[in-house]
């Protein structure tokens, strides 16, 4: 090859079009909608806005939180949405980021295909397809989902770069791997694992795959740095789950999550296309029986990141369940997926570009479905007063939706007031000077609500059926408890307490604000 630069050829044209279009299909029901209906992504907004506004006396937030100096693992979505939270709105700079990660998925998985399978590279289609992927539209783990793309990344760098590993190539892979550590701290471990054992699998040589893995020190010493200044986990003995069982069923939870949250079907439908068309492709794989050492490499770790899920305990799958794992997993065997002829490529392109468009409409009727649900609940949230204490309680089935989930951290987020979900949460970027007096807000029974709780509290919102008993229960350990009934719309219930107790609390406050 002569020349410097290299004329691209019309099959990459096409695919960076193609990828393009399909971003952009991505980003249309992002920015058509105000919410992003997810039941994390509330928390996140409530504290990229503590990040980003921490010093604002309009917010008053350095004298309730405090931001963590520890490197904590999970927390680079967090800043990077906080910087740019300081040049547009909140709701801008979240869109911005996931805009982002709507691209970046399907060029890391294009830039993974270029260094281990080339022939393949049109497989990167499949990370727009995958973009509304279960874990960033339902549960709303931004911070996993960035780890994605920058675990193939690395490993794509890796793998183009290990025959002639010098400085420069570990100083940027150490950069890398201490991203992935800040973004995720699975996709960190699993990273590490997958290097390792490919390492040793090609040089059967425990010295030199140990050298492969030496840039993820930094990463591992600030695990343990973390680890050690919050005992926590080192406090707590190794508990090992090999139910298999019980792992499995966690696994078909990813495609079949109709057990903990009954959702859209159409949804489970999509889910359940994209795991039988590669199971299928897998299977094409195997059955050609390409013998190269890429295959098997890939393979085994494939199989690797599988046993992680069904052996190893769930302490070890941090900040989430073990079905994360099996994400990784199949965009990991990707390479693997053999198709034979140029006719057949075609065919499998069409169907990920037409499926992908088709769930583009899908997504967009469920943010509007979505979106009206979330401005019901906003209506209600918007008779409290700024500046209270909101104790919510969400009740069965509305539990885990994205509506009721975590939606009144909005209200903190705009009118102030004191946030009980993060009393529960072990590790983030910010934490509370002093947490409240809550066990949680999800899974209660009317004896957790202690006197202690209930006096804490400005007001009470139940979000539950006006027939359910439980909800009957609370009600009347509210009026029984100084408070009475503020608000009742549809399933609707807040409750606050006496002016007389709302004046006395409104003088601690202040007297003693945190």
């Amino acid at each position: 090859m002569k020349g410097k630069h290299v004329k691209p050829s019309s099959l990459s044209i096409s695919l960076f079009f193609i990828i393009g279009l399909l971003v952009v299909g991505n980003l249309i029901p992002l920015w058509s909608f105000t919410y992003f209906p997810s039941l994390d992504h509330p928390s996140h907004l409530l504290r990229h806005s503590i990040l980003a506004n921490y010093n604002n006396p309009q917010f008053d937030y350095n004298r309730t939180f405090v931001i963590q100096r520890l490197p904590v693992p999970n927390s680079l979505p967090d800043y990077v949405v906080a910087l740019l939270a300081c040049f547009v709105p909140l709701e801008v700079a979240s869109k911005i980021f996931y805009s982002v990660l709507f691209l970046f998925l399907p060029l890391s998985l294009l830039y993974y295909l270029h260094a281990t399978r080339p022939e393949n590279c049109y497989l990167a289609l499949s990370g727009c397809l995958f973009s509304y992927n279960f874990f960033l539209l339902i549960l709303g783990n931004e911070n996993f989902c960035f780890s994605i793309p920058l675990f193939f990344v690395t490993y794509g760098y890796w793998w183009s770069h290990k025959d002639r590993l010098g400085a420069r190539q570990y100083i940027i892979l150490s950069f890398l791997w201490s991203a992935l550590y800040f973004s995720h701290i699975l996709g960190f471990v699993l990273l590490t694992l997958s290097i390792f054992f490919t390492s040793f699998f090609m040089s059967r040589s425990l010295r030199k795959s140990a050298m492969m893995v030496s840039p993820s020190s930094l990463g591992i010493l600030m695990y343990i740095w973390w680890n050690f200044k919050r005992g926590e986990y080192f406090n707590n003995p190794i508990i090992w789950n090999l139910r298999i069982s019980e792992k499995l069923d966690s696994l078909l939870e990813v495609f079949f999550f109709v057990k903990k949250i009954g959702f859209p079907s159409y949804l489970q439908l999509g889910m359940l296309l994209f795991f039988l068309t590669y199971s299928l492709l897998f299977l094409s794989a195997i059955v050609k029986g390409k013998a190269k050492t890429t295959i098997k490499c890939l393979l085994f770790n494939f199989l690797l990141l599988l046993l992680v899920v069904l052996l190893l305990p769930k302490w070890f799958i941090l900040f989430g369940g073990d079905q994360r794992t099996l994400i990784i997993a199949l965009f990991f065997g990707l390479p693997l997926l053999f198709v034979p002829s140029r006719v057949a490529r075609g065919i499998f392109t069409t169907f990920l570009v037409v499926l992908s468009l088709y769930y583009n409409m899908v997504i967009f009727g469920y943010f509007s479905e979505q979106n009206q649900a979330l401005s019901d609940y906003k209506a209600a949230l918007d008779k409290i007063p700024p500046s209270q204490k909101l104790l919510p309680l969400v009740l069965p089935p509305y539990t885990y939706f994205p509506p009721y989930h975590r939606f009144f951290e909005y209200y903190h987020l705009e009118k102030g007031g004191i946030n009980p979900f993060h009393a529960i949460q072990p590790i983030f970027s910010v934490d509370y000077v002093k947490r409240p007096p809550t066990r949680g807000i999800y899974r209660f029974s009317p004896k957790d609500l202690s006197p202690t709780i209930l006096n804490y509290y400005d007001y009470i919102l139940i979000v539950a059926d006006k027939q359910d008993i439980l909800r009957q229960d609370l009600g009347q350990l509210c009026l029984t408890n100084g408070y009475k009934l503020f608000y009742e719309h549809k399933i609707y219930t807040i409750f606050n307490r006496q002016k007389a107790d709302l004046r006395n609390s409104s003088q601690k406050v202040s007297d003693d604000k945190f």
